[in-house]
């Protein structure tokens, strides 16, 4: 009998997670969250402006307001400027929706960059999400609601992208000025630093071009501190 060269279809969790899933889950998972908080909003009578309001989100709209002083200069600059230039130029009063619609913008930017990197075949495996599994694992953790609220992960995370992407490309100049502006967001950003110089050296070819790519990388990267 000869033997079947059939070879069994992945089952859906292990399917490899498509430009279509990455978008359109991105999307879902938004508008689960977005019907959750306004039901928290009705339910409790709070105003769904000062629901958006909470945890850090009150010292970035503080920053954004009145500048910085006091304790408040813990939070890094790049965030909260970014969003009262906008809130300037737009004539934006209630800066929390605003930072919320602008960090949203920014993980649909991620979401488009994974997908687009995933099309690739030049950029490290590790760097692109594998299965639709870890890509739902990745937008469901229970702090997946900062990705679109008034907090600083959604920029980090499009920088922080950008940057590894950059380096993986060849591209040291862009690597470390995204990086720079990651060191700018967070404090986690000098590891990004330090990962996207080593990742920028991995793919040159010779010793003289890995070493002037992993000192352009970092010299740009650390110019934000």
């Amino acid at each position: 009998m000869r033997p079947s060269l059939e070879v069994a279809a992945p089952r859906a969790e292990e399917a490899p997670a498509s430009r279509a899933f990455l978008l359109w889950s991105t999307a879902g998972v938004f508008a689960a969250h977005l019907a959750l908080w306004l039901w928290v909003s009705w339910s409790r009578g709070l105003a769904f402006t000062d629901l958006l309001n909470r945890w850090d989100s009150n010292h970035y709209s503080t920053i954004i307001r009145d500048g910085y002083s006091g304790t408040l200069w813990a939070f890094f600059p790049l965030y909260p400027m970014a969003v009262r230039a906008f809130a300037s130029v737009l004539g934006v009063e209630r800066v929390q929706v605003l930072g919320a619609v602008l960090s949203s913008a920014a993980f649909f930017g991620f979401a488009m960059l994974i997908a687009r990197a995933r099309e690739r075949e030049d950029l490290p495996e590790g760097l692109v999400p594998r299965t639709r599994l870890g890509w739902l694992f990745f937008l469901l953790a229970p702090a997946s609601y900062v990705f679109h609220s008034h907090h600083t992960e959604s920029l980090f995370l499009l920088l922080s992208a950008l940057a590894l992407f950059s380096g993986a490309s060849r591209r040291p100049g862009w690597a470390g000025v995204f990086a720079g502006l990651c060191v700018l967001t967070r404090n986690q950003g000098a590891f990004v630093v330090a990962a996207t110089a080593l990742l920028a050296a991995s793919r040159e070819e010779g010793g003289a071009r890995r070493l002037r790519a992993l000192l352009i990388v970092g010299a740009l990267g650390c110019s934000g501190r």
